[in-house]
């Protein structure tokens, strides 16, 4: 984030509190994505079903969507089928 996009959200009415929200949230969105990306995490397919697809393709943004459970007719291991690192018991 530079000094002209914080300009930006000034010039909208943002307070200098507001900016730091969105701050924030910006680097816990990029945070998460970047530990989920580590570990292989997939979107889970039955939290995909419920978004129309426009919406869908801004949260994975590229990903692919993990396969459905196994009672949804997806493979008996789903986190072995998406890559995904799962820890030992």
């Amino acid at each position: 984030m530079t000094r002209d996009d914080v300009e930006a959200l000034r010039s909208v009415g943002l307070t200098d509190v507001d900016v730091a929200d969105v701050v924030y949230a910006v680097g816990a969105r990029a945070f998460f994505t970047r530990v989920l990306d580590g570990l292989g995490a997939l979107t889970d397919h039955r939290t995909a079903a419920t978004f129309d697809d426009e919406d869908l393709a801004t949260m994975v943004v590229g990903r692919p969507v993990g396969p459905p459970a196994p009672a949804e007719g997806g493979p008996a291991d789903a986190s072995a089928a998406s890559g995904a690192v799962v820890p030992a018991d």
